[in-house]
């Protein structure tokens, strides 16, 4: 609105422009938030954001004799104690957040499960298929996983044990551990933030005991170090191998081992880089594996259940048994899950029927 003079009163401007900026800014926040936000809400919120700053730097420019008194140690002859509450508020929050404590942490994952399950819902309603142990042998086994809001990328296998824990064969396992090729280097940056390349070249210097350690004491190859991943381009054959699933996938899987009835069907996954408030990067900073050049942060989680393959027409629900040892010392299942946060929502189903 134009005054008398026919100017625009400045104060008036800059408090309406403040207040409106303030408005969008809260509306992409909780959008950004809680839903998975598209490009033009992020960069409504980021023009927002900057406009805002100037708005709110002209407004303290305009009021710098009231800020001034506010901030001030003393008023009316006694101590003011608003600047050392705000400033220990604010350092307490920019601390919090840097340092991922409680209960700033739980608030940013509770938004991160809010968005994934927003997107997990039309990705749930699809599935990959996949065959393996050829074409010719009949099918035996169908796997049926269903993702959680937290799988991103992992390494896995299954594969079937008798009752008593003894390794019968590997039913399928991603190509990265089935053939040993973890050719993306990682590099930790000060900032805390990982750095990805593709460097085959130095593949063999980083073997993965603590991926899946379960499996792999099971498997039971050594490598030329001494350590239990399996060794050399060719550990598994080509029809148990295969690339990694982003989506729930169907499985089917044929040329079943003969001679065995009642089995367990298991199932190991494991996925890198996701730190929680115990499984941090520092937590065992004298195990070479755990802080080495893996990330494997949380530790495995091991499912199984018992099937009997005379008996078709069984649908079999695999149940969490617990997790592997952070760093591959050993082949046990550690029943104690209850340091484990996002990793236990990584999988929301996981159905086995035999054909």
């Amino acid at each position: 609105m134009l005054n008398l003079k026919g100017r625009l009163p400045a104060r008036a401007l800059i408090s309406c422009a403040v207040l409106l900026l303030f408005s969008t800014l809260s509306v992409t926040s909780i959008l950004m938030y809680l839903q998975a936000h598209s490009v033009s809400t992020a960069l409504l919120h980021t023009v927002a954001g900057f406009t805002f700053m100037l708005a709110v730097g002209w407004h303290m420019k305009n009021n710098f004799p009231g800020l001034k008194h506010a901030l001030r140690w003393r008023q009316g002859g006694r101590i003011s104690w608003v600047l050392p509450t705000v400033s220990i508020l604010v350092l307490a929050v920019i601390l919090g957040s840097v340092s991922q404590s409680q209960p700033l942490l739980s608030v940013y994952e509770w938004g991160n499960r809010i968005r994934a399950g927003q997107a997990g819902e039309v990705e749930r309603l699809s599935y990959e298929r996949i065959t393996l142990g050829g074409s010719e042998a009949p099918v035996v086994l169908e796997l049926d996983l269903r993702r959680g809001p937290f799988w991103r990328w992992p390494t896995y296998a299954f594969w079937l044990e008798t009752l008593e824990g003894e390794f019968i064969q590997a039913l399928y396992a991603t190509h990265k551990i089935g053939k040993n090729d973890f050719f993306m280097q990682a590099t930790r940056l000060a900032n805390g933030e990982f750095q990805f390349e593709e460097a085959p070249e130095t593949k063999s210097e980083r073997e993965r005991p603590e991926s899946l350690p379960v499996f792999l004491h099971r498997l039971g190859r050594r490598s030329e170090t001494g350590r239990l991943v399996p060794a050399g381009d060719q550990v598994l054959a080509d029809g148990v191998t295969g690339a990694t699933m982003g989506t729930s996938f169907l499985a089917q899987i044929a040329g079943v081992a003969s001679g065995h009835n009642k089995v367990r069907l298991m199932f190991e996954m494991n996925q890198s880089f996701d730190y929680n408030d115990y499984y941090s990067h520092d937590r065992f900073p004298d195990d070479p594996i755990y802080s080495g050049n893996g990330y494997s942060a949380q530790p495995s989680l091991v499912y199984g259940v018992e099937i009997d393959l005379s008996q078709s027409g069984q649908i079999r629900k695999l149940e969490l048994l617990g997790h592997g040892h952070h760093s591959g010392r050993d082949g046990e299942i550690y029943k104690d899950v209850s340091r484990l946060t996002t990793a236990l929502e990584s999988v929301e189903r996981l159905l086995v029927e035999v054909m």
